[in-house]
């Protein structure tokens, strides 16, 4: 497998390959790509440290074609960057360059992401073990395990998994001509109906109008309504007056309270009164209920109650205050009701489970907040690619930088951008992910932005 790093030298960024120890330049395909601007192909250079062999290729501003496909890919991205690799193998073929030192790996295939320009890698380097590519497979790997933009029509999706599944061989030459056809073609996208509806505008054409003759139509009297009598509403029942509890007396006491809270204490006793003579007595209209009494064990004819009516139960027996170790009897205890909703309070000390970090880009220029939504979240100068877009500066790149979410953590990468990424004042390497902590400052060129998590 071969091994790459990256290099910032000044305002460009740099993929090398160090080579090993029995691997050897071709020096034809070498002196091609080097000595000519082949179309497709990344402009290569060769250095040499004491005994260490390097190539070099000029990637600045561009970014790797694996993360253009990391997520949702759409018609333009994907058919511009297949029409991108097709030419570049074209143009091998034109330069007598061996496909096999082509590396077709989506990692080492660049994009620029406002063009999709594709810049492919050729390492003529023999002894390096690389075996022939199945351009085919290639392709057809890519399209079985992307994930396509719904809102798109993805007819093209059908067309070249067909085109690969033909009997023909393939041509690059004819595929070339499929993709150039299938990007002329406007784009068609989805309304909220699942319609698709074409890229260009169409006008709308409206009918002639014709004159159209109203005819009088008879007015026919509305028939006369009685009047309805007016009826008096219903009276509703007077409410039942609250209970006072001895806790709301002593937290709200007054005169009026004090008054009110004797009134219904000697009420209650009435009432227990008048419930432990009921129990004792018939009373006239109703069948009699079951009493204790000391009548013999023999005698159980007990009368029973109807269940049409209902009956009256018997208060329970409240013991006096000489029984209860001297204390008053305030009556029955009343619970105190709820008078606030406090169901949102929080025990301090105890977080809340759904509290969850969030994090977020402080932009300094403006104060305004920008929220990282997604694991992937793009930020540079292009609107098509990005996340956050700021397109008034000049200085940032159309593909700046992005911040991962892995893990839990925070990471930043800098897309090979000619005015680099900092961190802290620091300059990151490009293709190197660098963690992020509450309060680090990013500088994109010369915007800055603060690392929050909330």
């Amino acid at each position: 497998m071969n091994v790459f790093t990256y290099e910032n030298q000044g305002s460009n960024t740099y993929l090398v390959y160090t080579l090993s120890a029995g691997e050897r330049l071709d020096p034809v395909s070498f002196g091609m790509i080097s000595n000519n601007a082949i179309p497709g192909f990344a402009p290569t250079i060769f250095t040499q440290m004491n005994t260490t062999k390097y190539i070099k290729y000029n990637v600045s501003s561009k970014i790797a074609a694996s993360q253009v496909f990391s997520g949702i890919v759409s018609r333009r991205s994907l058919l511009g960057i297949f029409s991108g690799i097709a030419n570049a193998i074209l143009s091998a073929e034109e330069y007598m360059i061996d496909i096999g030192d082509i590396i077709m790996d989506l990692d080492y295939i660049f994009v620029d992401v406002s063009t999709y320009e594709v810049l492919m890698i050729c390492l003529p380097v023999s002894g390096k073990g690389q075996n022939s590519t199945d351009i085919n497979k290639f392709f057809k790997d890519i399209m079985c395990s992307k994930q396509f933009d719904e809102r798109e029509n993805c007819d093209y999706v059908t067309r070249i998994i067909n085109y690969f599944n033909g009997d023909k061989m393939l041509s690059v030459a004819d595929f070339k001509e499929l993709l150039d056809e299938m990007i002329s073609e406007p784009a068609e996208r989805k309304t909220e109906s699942g319609k698709l509806e074409s890229g260009k505008p169409v006008e709308a054409q409206m009918p002639e109008q014709q004159a159209v003759v109203m005819e009088p139509k008879p007015v026919i009297p509305a028939p006369e309504i009685p009047p309805v009598p007016e009826t008096m509403p219903a009276q509703e029942p007077p409410k039942a007056e609250k209970q006072m509890s001895l806790l709301y007396l002593l937290r709200h006491y007054d005169r009026e309270n004090a008054d009110r809270y004797k009134a219904q204490k000697a009420e209650k006793k009435e009432n227990k009164a008048k419930a432990k003579n009921s129990s004792r007595f018939a009373i006239p209209g109703q069948d009699s209920i079951p009493v204790a009494s000391s009548a013999p064990e023999n005698d159980k004819t007990v009368k029973r109650p109807n269940p049409g009516h209902p009956q009256p139960t018997a208060a329970p027996q409240i013991k006096p205050a000489y029984e209860t170790g001297g204390k008053a009897d305030f009556g029955d205890t009343v619970f105190a009701e709820k008078e606030e909703d406090d169901s949102g309070t929080v025990i301090m000390g105890h977080a809340s489970a759904r509290q969850e970090k969030r994090p977020q880009l402080i932009r300094r220029k403006n104060n305004e907040i920008i929220p990282i939504c997604s694991d992937v979240f793009r930020l540079g100068r292009d609107s098509g690619y990005n996340d956050y877009v700021i397109a008034e500066n000049e200085y940032v790149g159309n593909s700046h930088c992005h911040i991962l979410v892995q893990d839990g953590g925070y990471f930043i990468v800098d897309d090979n951008s000619k005015n680099h990424t900092f961190v802290d004042d620091r300059e990151i390497p490009s293709g190197r992910q660098i963690k992020l902590v509450h309060g680090q400052c990013i500088r994109l060129a010369d915007e800055e932005f603060e690392f929050r998590l909330f």
